[in-house]
């Protein structure tokens, strides 16, 4: 278990899989995120603008009054069932819902189905199969996944960069994988 103030949140950099809990006065926040630290920043940026799900229950936000307890594990989602429910027990637990549960109608999700039927999402093993190697100042990726990765920004801003006509990116390109 790694313990964090908010602070330390802005200053690491690394991505760790697996559940957190967000310590408030008297009640406790439990989640699960493959990058945690990412996960937490949002919920530190809507609790400082009082837009969190949860800040009638919270109250005034005051940083130094909440911590984090992360708990890196890659079977996240049973751990925090497990924590919502020991928390639920003794009466601290904010959220009700566990895991990635959404409010869409069945017909809402059955076109967000369909839209992505047959969508390859690239994955770490199988991005030399994709179609597009990213060429870019910090080298050679298969895939805007893993360039995107390396410039620490999201993979729609590295297939922008390698279209852009720009002279500022005019080092990122990008050609066919003949592989």
């Amino acid at each position: 278990m790694i313990e964090l103030q908010f602070r330390d949140i802005l200053s690491t950099k690394i991505i760790i899989i697996g559940a957190y809990i967000i310590n408030f006065k008297n009640k406790v926040y439990v989640g699960s995120s493959i990058d945690i630290l990412k996960r937490l920043s949002k919920h530190r940026w809507a609790l400082e603008r009082n837009t969190h799900r949860y800040s009638e229950e919270i109250g005034i936000f005051k940083e130094s009054e909440v911590t984090f307890k992360i708990y890196p594990t890659q079977n996240y989602l049973e751990l925090e069932e497990i924590l919502t429910e020991e928390y639920k027990k003794l009466g601290k637990a904010l959220n009700i819902q566990i895991g990635n549960v959404s409010n869409f109608t069945q017909t809402t999700k059955e076109k967000i189905s369909n839209t992505l039927k047959g969508r390859i999402v690239p994955t770490e093993e199988k991005e030399k199969g994709c179609k597009w190697v990213y060429i870019t100042p910090l080298g050679e990726f298969y895939g805007a996944v893993s360039a995107a990765k390396k410039h620490e920004c999201n993979q729609s801003t590295i297939q922008l960069r390698t279209k852009s006509k720009s002279l500022k990116f005019k080092d990122y390109k990008r050609k066919l994988n003949i592989n």
